[in-house]
């Protein structure tokens, strides 16, 4: 999830501060065009090579935990 989070950072600027404000439109859009659609005829694997350009990989989730957590639990 947190790899494709960053795909659709990088495909729909202001991401973050659109969900803030409670446009999730484009993010469903999004979502339906690169994630649910798609998902039904590809492997999972080739999915996540398609829509973020890497194979799955721990890193995205990985630097989320260290950015949310880190401070607290000094990580």
């Amino acid at each position: 999830a947190a790899q494709f989070y960053r795909a659709a950072e990088r495909d729909l600027p202001g991401l973050s501060d659109r969900i803030a404000r409670g446009e999730l439109l484009p993010l469903r859009d999004w979502l339906r065009d690169h994630i649910h659609r798609p998902g039904m005829t590809h492997r999972a694997g080739d999915l996540v090579r398609h829509v973020t350009g890497e194979p799955l990989t721990a890193d995205c989730f990985l630097a989320y935990v260290r950015e949310k957590y880190g401070s607290l639990y000094r990580l």
